[in-house]
């Protein structure tokens, strides 16, 4: 691998709402090669304003977008669009993880497919399989039927050791059942979220139904605590994971 610089196509803003916008503060993260510490790349660093509007979009999207008034065939059909773009993109996803995390890439190379392509074909074939409507029989005997619902906003926190293939096994299930999520990605490890944003937009999601963020931990920490948020999945330290709990436990909703 000769090319050991990172190229995206808006690395000093988050994707929010659909849009790509300015960090409140215009703070920036640098990236490192992690074999020589030299600077590939230089992201927006997202501040707790904009942790709270990434929600707000994600919010505002479940409400009131199309996204869970969709049928699960019609969001597979998105994320298949995902999968494709994400086929092509193989080789990007590789370069970006072995420089990002130190995988050698001729080993990243052929397993990124399996990670990120492979969830998102995964749970679209799940659309025509998994029984979302099921007619059963209720307590006194009379017809009923039993249907899966998407639980609202979900609020992805993603480790630095394996970003693109964990941001895919949080996010596919996710929106097959038709939350919209808001990924906070690490400031170490940050750019496969980035491309992975430019893909979202370029399949056509609606607004709101996906939103990428980089932050430190004091920004994940008020992201679990929103009230806004229904649902938090969470790969981290043990150490990270009992600061957030206490924090997380008095902001469920009934």
């Amino acid at each position: 691998m000769t090319n050991r610089t990172i190229e995206l196509k808006h690395p000093r803003r988050l994707y929010i709402d659909g849009e790509w916008v300015e960090p409140s503060s215009g703070g920036v993260f640098d990236v490192l090669d992690c074999s020589t510490e030299q600077v590939v790349a230089t992201v927006a660093r997202a501040e707790s304003a904009d942790m709270q509007r990434a929600v707000a979009a994600a919010r505002k999207a479940f409400d009131d977008g199309p996204w869970p008034r969709m049928t699960p065939l019609e969001r597979a059909g998105f994320l298949e669009k995902i999968a494709a773009r994400l086929e092509a993109l193989n080789d990007e996803f590789a370069r970006i993880w072995s420089l990002e995390t130190g995988i050698v890439y001729k080993v990243a190379q052929p397993r990124i497919g399996l990670f990120i392509s492979g969830a998102f074909r995964q749970y679209a074939a799940m659309a025509s399989m998994f029984p979302f409507t099921q007619a059963c029989q209720s307590a006194t005997g009379n017809e009923a039927y039993r249907v899966y619902e998407p639980v609202g906003v979900v609020a992805e926190i993603i480790p630095w050791n394996g970003p693109a293939g964990l941001l895919a096994y949080k996010t596919a299930p996710a929106l097959l059942a038709g939350c919209t999520l808001v990924i906070k990605s690490p400031p170490e490890a940050p750019c496969s979220g980035y491309l992975f944003a430019q893909v979202c937009e370029e399949v056509g999601l609606p607004p709101g139904v996906v939103n990428v963020i980089t932050a430190e931990r004091d920004v994940s920490e008020a992201l679990v605590r929103s009230p806004d948020v229904d649902k938090i999945t969470f790969t981290g330290s043990t150490a990270a994971a009992a600061a957030s709990r206490p924090s997380r436990a008095t902001a469920w909703r009934a």
